[in-house]
């Protein structure tokens, strides 16, 4: 089956048209995001490998290509004022591609240009002034904290203990083994988790009471004008064995770790086909209710990943949700939708 999908990928990709675009380097990526990342998937956007870019060194459209399709990762890395600039000049050159996990500003700009847009779920952020973990909503947060404190165990960043990134990589690998999709890493809107260490991440270990790395949670940081203002929450990673509350222990940690030193914003990621209401855009309203349809499938949770829990892990958190959206220009939005999901190595 595996040969036949390439086949099939390969037969579908050479029927797209060749495009020659200004492609920014890595380091001109970087900059751009240091002044402009402020969005959950930005910094993925410079540093995924296997994604190609369009723009130049003062701001770029990050995009993938599968199945003769061509799709943008989330917003341009760009001063505002440019976006209209760069979108335009990106679907001229792209052949109208599709657009991925963007926000409801680059909606309304491509909007005017034809396009029909849905909503493909919700990110979820934590703004830090005025979010604290106070309430009877959050006592299962507290209790995860808590509990952990109380049972033991302790969190460390990864700088802090020797041997932290083989005993990470060992632990996803375990953590892998229990996925519904084992043989590959999810990529695209989830970057493969990291095999090397980088030093703009913040990475969060917890540890049993025997010392041994049981769970991880790893934060790309989000950036204005060059300074570091939030991180986003990326990878999640838990043996087996460990314990339920792991992960919300984790974030709590971290959270608190981020508001003590001054950070704005907390972002906890996609929560994919969560929120299917009506767009507010033209849009198809088959392929809204089947995006519904997705979300509430057990064969698509069992099977496929769990998107129900994702969404759930998300809500317990009580923060600003933030609609997403997936736009494109023309042709079938199943069919760009499949390319999508090909892309991420979801199907």
């Amino acid at each position: 089956m595996r040969g036949v999908r390439l086949a099939f990928d390969a037969m579908m990709d050479a029927r797209a048209a060749s495009m020659e675009a200004a492609a920014p380097d890595a380091a001109a990526r970087l900059s751009a995001v240091r002044r402009y990342g402020n969005f959950s998937q930005a910094y993925s956007t410079a540093v995924q490998t296997g994604l190609r870019h369009f723009g130049d060194a003062g701001g770029y459209i990050a995009y993938g290509e599968k199945m003769g399709s061509r799709i943008a990762l989330g917003d341009p890395v760009a001063a505002r004022d440019r976006w209209p600039e760069l979108l335009a000049g990106f679907v001229k050159a792209a052949g109208r591609p599709s657009f991925a996990e963007i926000s409801h500003e680059t909606a309304v700009l491509l909007a005017p240009m034809g396009y029909r847009i849905a909503r493909i779920g919700f990110d979820t952020a934590l703004d830090l002034a005025a979010y604290d973990f106070s309430g009877p909503k959050k006592e299962k947060v507290r209790y995860a904290q808590n509990w952990l404190a109380r049972s033991g165990y302790a969190i460390v960043e990864e700088q802090e203990l020797e041997g932290a990134h083989d005993a990470a990589l060992a632990l996803s690998a375990q953590w892998r083994c229990t996925r519904v999709v084992k043989r590959r890493e999810m990529a695209f809107m989830n970057r493969p988790f990291p095999t090397k260490p980088d030093t703009l991440m913040r990475r969060f270990l917890l540890l049993s009471p025997e010392g041994g790395v049981v769970a991880l949670l790893y934060f790309d940081p989000l950036f204005e004008d060059g300074a570091v203002v939030g991180y986003v929450a990326v990878f999640k990673r838990r043996h087996p064995d460990a314990t339920n509350t792991a992960e919300l222990g984790l974030l709590k940690h971290a959270v608190d770790v981020f508001r003590q030193e001054g950070c704005a914003t907390v972002t906890l990621s996609l929560a994919p086909f969560a929120d299917t209401r009506p767009s507010g855009f033209p849009e198809n309203a088959c392929f809204r209710l089947m995006l519904g349809r997705l979300y509430q499938s057990q064969l698509v949770n069992r099977k496929v990943f769990n998107v129900q829990g994702h969404a759930e892990q998300r809500r317990r958190l009580y923060g600003r949700q933030i609609p997403r959206y997936f736009a494109w220009g023309c042709g079938s939005p199943f069919v760009h939708l499949t390319s999508l999901l090909r892309l991420c190595k979801a199907v």
